[in-house]
């Protein structure tokens, strides 16, 4: 009779992996979905809502006037719109791009290299700050770091494929992060960091290397009208985008210091040290020999990093947390195989020393000292996104102005909303979700309660009152009838430059009811 112990054994062992996985998975989602719903969409969470509402066949023609990123994210973000539009529902969008993400990096992972090692890359991935608040937020970052880890895996298997490279998954591939986020082409030069890397390195013969040159130059071609396109955009933004910066020393280390423990920052200004004195030593184990770790670290994190703040310093500012943020991934890829790797250089030498030891304590304080760093460092990981929950709100209080609206404005009252993407904002909750459509927009809408909303500038009126939220309580006596005027924007700068243009800027009264948000109305009124 067949002994069928091994099979039973190798069923069990599988069972457990899978547990593993999936309990790792499951404490990720639960981060993730923690409070995703506790406050109202900001800004760029409603731009997004409102490109993803238009009909699906108007997707393109709105992104192309109206975004400077691809339409391959909004196509596939107004198919799940029809499902509904609650807050939720849309900011679980993410939160799905950010579960395939884990999944597809535990099994490339495996395939690359062990079961030991996509369980500790799916780790420092559900426990990854900065991957958790995108697998929150209503954008495309979540969607692009599956992107990123798909590209790595195609050049990976062109490297590994001695016959036939799958030139097929790769264009396809490449193609879609063209078309999926105006800094795809950040990818793109990750993809041709490694082709130099293994061409420097002499690790692939030099037909496949012109093969890989081929299929990229085909993608390229493929993406030529999205490129004209985002280059005429550009031209309308001579100054770079204005929340983008020239990184300083400082500041470009604590933004790569966020990739791994988030914005946080659990001790200040002291979390930095404490970070690199953790990863540091482990990211340079797993680079320490020749492959995928080391082209993963070089090719897709510090590649893109570095070109990043370069073309920030030299051209104009682009540097933004996000626009890097998609190195996530690999980066917690390669910590994953230098935590390993740490430990058996730390085993070896902790060895070494043993042979001179008598003592029997000695195997248990060797366990100890060579786990102690890589379990401190997920243990810092998960203080990181404790603590990014309690610093690091983002929050318009668009959702808090249509509320205050509703419930104090009265028929007559018109209210001026000037910037077009805060009309947006403001009318997906005044108005109700997808109820702008950006095509065929006639700029001013009347709300349930009479209150007329005009995307456009107020006319110059000879005095502003800062209320910051309509209230019924700012209304002077014997002026409860008159219809009033309201102007809502959002930024203190551009509110401050409308109110200077309007040359009111001399004694405006400031009445302030609730703390400080991004969102002010004024009310306007004439002497």
């Amino acid at each position: 009779m067949p002994d069928t112990s091994d099979v039973t054994n190798v069923s069990d062992q599988q069972r457990l992996r899978w547990s593993a996985v999936l309990l790792l998975l499951a404490i990720g989602v639960a981060f993730a979905v923690y409070g995703i719903n506790e406050q109202g969409m900001w800004y760029d969470e409603l731009y997004s809502a409102t490109l993803g509402a238009v009909p699906l066949l108007d997707v393109v023609e709105t992104v192309r006037r109206f975004d400077m990123h691809p339409p391959l994210y909004y196509l596939q973000l107004s198919v799940w719109e029809t499902v509904s539009q609650s807050d939720l529902w849309l900011r679980l969008n993410s939160t799905a791009w950010w579960l395939a993400t884990g999944v597809v990096l535990t099994l490339i992972s495996r395939r690359l290299f062990s079961n030991n090692t996509a369980y500790l890359a799916l780790a420092f991935f559900v426990l990854n700050a900065s991957g958790v608040h995108f697998a929150q937020e209503l954008r495309m970052y979540a969607l692009l770091m599956l992107l990123t880890v798909l590209c790595f895996y195609a050049t990976e298997q062109f490297w590994r494929h001695e016959e036939r490279a799958p030139s097929g998954l790769l264009y396809v591939i490449t193609v879609t992060v063209i078309y999926s986020h105006g800094a795809g082409f950040l990818i793109l030069l990750s993809m041709w960091a490694s082709a130099a890397w293994v061409a420097w390195q002499r690790l692939v013969p030099r037909q496949r290397l012109l093969r890989f040159a081929a299929v990229q130059f085909a993608a390229i071609l493929t993406g030529l009208p999205e490129h004209l396109r985002a280059a005429t955009m550009h031209l309308h933004f001579e100054e770079g985008l204005s929340y983008a910066i020239a990184p300083s020393p400082y500041e470009l280390l604590r933004d790569t210091v966020w990739l791994i423990t988030g914005r946080g920052e659990l001790l200040g200004a002291v979390s930095i040290p404490i970070t690199l004195s953790l990863t540091v030593p482990i990211l340079w184990a797993g680079t320490r020999t020749e492959g995928p770790a080391r082209r993963a670290l070089l090719a897709f994190v510090i590649t893109p990093i570095a070109t990043c703040c370069a073309i920030s310093h030299l051209s104009r500012p682009i540097w933004v947390f996000r626009a890097i943020s998609f190195t996530l991934p690999l980066l917690c890829l390669t910590l994953a195989v230098g935590s390993l790797q740490w430990l058996e250089v730390i085993h070896a030498r902790l060895a070494a020393v043993k042979s001179n030891e008598t003592s029997e304590a000695w195997p248990g304080l060797q366990r100890v000292t060579t786990m102690l760093l890589p379990v401190a460092l997920l243990v810092w990981c998960l203080f990181g996104v404790i603590a990014q929950r309690t610093f690091y709100p983002l929050v318009s209080h668009y959702r808090e102005a249509a509320e205050v609206v509703a419930r104090a404005g009265r028929v007559g009252d018109t209210i001026y909303v000037p910037q077009s993407y805060g009309y947006w904002a403001f009318c997906w909750y005044a108005l109700g979700p997808g109820s702008i459509q950006p095509l065929h927009d006639a700029g001013q809408h009347e709300l349930p309660n009479g209150v007329l909303v005009v995307k456009g500038r107020p006319e110059a009126e000879p005095r502003i009152v800062e209320t910051k939220y309509v209230a019924t309580e700012s209304d002077d006596a014997g002026q409860h009838d008159l219809p009033r005027t309201f102007l809502l924007m959002y930024g203190k700068k551009p509110a401050a430059k409308m109110i200077a243009e309007l040359q009111l800027a001399e004694g405006i009264e400031v009445r302030q009811f609730i703390d400080e948000s991004p969102v002010g109305v004024w009310q306007i009124r004439s002497n």
